[in-house]
């Protein structure tokens, strides 16, 4: 058991490290882009990111999950499963590529921001080798991967500062992220056949999609509930303000999310720890010991940002940004109800609830746009970070205590928050 936690806490260890360090260049360059571009073209930036957005669902399919598992019960198989899922990934961005056209149109967005959201939706055909990443998980040895993350965000770092120094359009920052992906997949690719076998063995099987699209199609919808509450704010503010409250807004949004990665990377690397545990005693401690993790840890970012907003903002984006310091102060508190999502949603895979996790994030969804078309006509954008909250909550909190397969982690939900006993009952979180 010791050497299995040791290998799960250095495979994370690899993973934070690199989400660390990768936030750290991120927000450095995107302060360094919000300065240089001014908030109208920075807001014209964020909106196409966010558009694209709105359909990357149809890129992920939701099979993140159910691929880890797959490969975790299935390892002599993972050609067949990886080949399977990457062909659904291409089918899925083609669509989602084609819809994006009618949805710009519907939009009536200038030609020039169209551009713009044209290469960044076909840079996401690079995503489609993420799905050697899943393997990596599989196996717990997520540092290769880890490697090339990293390589990406330097390499991308550096030539966005270069897009600064040049005094470069807005065009070729668009296409320096297309470029990002292309990194990355080409990464992907080299430590897959270095540490595995060349992609060229991958295969198709029909029979194999079928069945993970009817395992994913819950996550699927799921998603694209989870994308219109997180990213279909910036959306409406173009809509129903302009472009420069969409850049005032970004950057708050840009930093609350910043820490987004913290979650994913505990609860992905633990994953095959919690399905093992499956059936025994120590299961739902185990649960426990991950939800006291990771929403203590969002309080803890959470409380200090509140605070320190106006500096944050000010020191990274400079006073033209002060209204965002509000934002964030809100939106911040968002990510309570992430992080506790996130780590909860292994365990909805894990015990088959997925067309409950759909239910929830429609819920979420419906009280967005809802929310939205209420308080930003009132609160402008500070409406829009109440909107965000209140939806996450809905969906993580509010509409899991109304099935009573999922009301059971509401209730752990609360037990985290009881700080006395998380102290009192605190052990290492794999027991």
């Amino acid at each position: 058991m010791a050497t299995t936690f040791k290998k799960y806490l250095g495979n994370t260890t690899w993973l934070m490290s690199e989400r660390v360090m990768r936030v750290a260049l991120n927000l450095v360059v995107t302060a360094l882009l919000a300065r240089y571009l001014g908030t109208d073209l920075f807001g014209q930036f964020s909106y196409a990111l966010s558009l694209v957005a709105l359909l990357a669902f149809l890129n992920e399919l939701g099979l993140d999950s159910v691929l880890v598992k797959e490969l975790v019960d299935h390892p002599q198989r993972h050609n067949e499963i990886k080949g399977t899922a990457f062909v659904m990934k291409v089918a899925g961005t083609t669509l989602m590529c084609a819809l994006l056209i009618p949805l710009c149109l519907m939009l009536h967005a200038q030609a020039e921001l169209n551009s713009y959201v044209a290469i960044l939706a076909i840079g996401t055909f690079f995503q489609c080798f993420v799905v050697i990443d899943y393997e990596f998980q599989a196996k717990v040895e997520s540092k290769y991967v880890a490697y090339c993350l990293l390589t990406q965000s330097i390499l991308g770092t550096a030539l966005k500062i270069g897009c600064i120094l040049t005094a470069s359009p807005l065009v070729w920052i668009v296409v320096v992220q297309f470029i990002e992906s292309a990194i990355l997949a080409a990464g992907l690719i080299y430590v897959h056949q270095l540490k595995t076998e060349p992609i060229l063995r991958w295969s198709f099987n029909r029979q194999l999609a079928m069945r993970l699209m009817k395992l994913s199609w819950p996550l699927l919808l799921s998603g694209a509930a989870v994308v219109i509450y997180m990213k279909i704010d910036q959306v409406m503010i173009k809509t129903m303000l302009t472009a420069s409250d969409v850049g005032l807004y970004g950057v708050a949004a840009r930093i609350s999310e910043a820490v987004y990665f913290i979650p994913g990377i505990i609860a992905g690397s633990l994953f095959p720890a919690i399905i093992a545990a499956r059936g025994e005693d120590y299961y739902q401690q185990r649960l426990q010991n991950l939800y006291d993790l990771v929403i203590w840890i969002a309080i803890l970012i959470a409380v200090p940002v509140t605070v320190l907003a106006p500096n944050i903002v000010s020191i990274l984006f400079g006073d033209a940004y002060e209204e965002s310091a509000q934002v964030l102060m809100l939106h911040v508190w968002a990510s309570l109800f992430v992080f506790f999502g996130v780590a909860r949603g292994r365990w909805i895979v894990n015990e088959g609830l997925q067309r409950a996790a759909l239910l929830f994030t429609l819920a979420g969804a419906v009280a967005n746009v809802l929310l939205n078309l209420l308080l930003i006509p009132v609160l402008g954008i500070l409406g829009a970070a109440i909107a965000t909250v209140l939806s996450v909550a809905v969906a993580t909190v509010g509409a899991p205590m109304f099935i009573g397969t999922t009301r059971t982690s509401v209730v752990m939900f609360c037990r985290s928050l009881n700080l006395p006993r998380v102290l009192r009952e605190g052990r290492a979180y794999i027991a």
